[in-house]
């Protein structure tokens, strides 16, 4: 009988250091991925945002209207979430797949830089700042801040509609 008190012994010491012993699992992991970056100018960016400052419209007051202008190279369409805080109009807030829209936005006192929230369809989100330039500097025709036709001319107010060749 001592053998078999002796053999319970061990086994039972065997179990307790198998109950207080790590099961051989691990708390991390790490792994080498491959990451390019290419930097590339603004026009050739997969999203790209422009802003300028516009000509404030009789409705405006004294407000200081900025035009956004967001441009989408990427397969998959961006939603607006909100320029500077604030939503963008109704049927404003979509980019399509190689489109751009444009976005007015009048401010009680002037802007530096805007801040555009986008989405994409894939739920993948992104904040980008700009600095606001000066009209006569505008990438694209800035125009006035208002809603109405869009000609070209800069002192006809322009229309929140953008189509693709302006």
């Amino acid at each position: 009988m001592t053998r078999l008190k002796l053999l319970s012994a061990v086994l039972a010491v065997a179990a307790a250091a198998a109950l207080v012993t790590g099961s051989a699992g691990f708390s991390s992991v790490s792994a080498e991925r491959g990451v390019s970056v290419t930097v590339v100018e603004d026009d050739q960016a997969l999203v790209n945002v422009e802003a300028c400052y516009t000509s404030a419209s009789p409705n405006q007051g004294n407000q200081s209207p900025v035009k956004v202008r967001v441009t989408n190279q990427l397969p998959t369409a961006l939603t607006i979430e909100h320029v500077n805080g604030e939503s963008v109009p109704p049927g404003r807030e979509t980019v399509a797949p190689g489109g751009q829209v444009v976005v007015n936005q009048a401010y009680d006192s002037p802007m530096s830089e805007v801040t555009v929230e986008l989405e994409s369809d894939g739920g993948t989100g992104v904040t980008l700042t700009r600095t606001v330039v000066q009209k006569s500097n505008c990438p694209f025709r800035a125009g006035n801040g208002g809603n109405e036709s869009n000609d070209g001319d800069d002192d006809a107010a322009d229309d929140s509609h953008q189509s693709d060749d302006d």
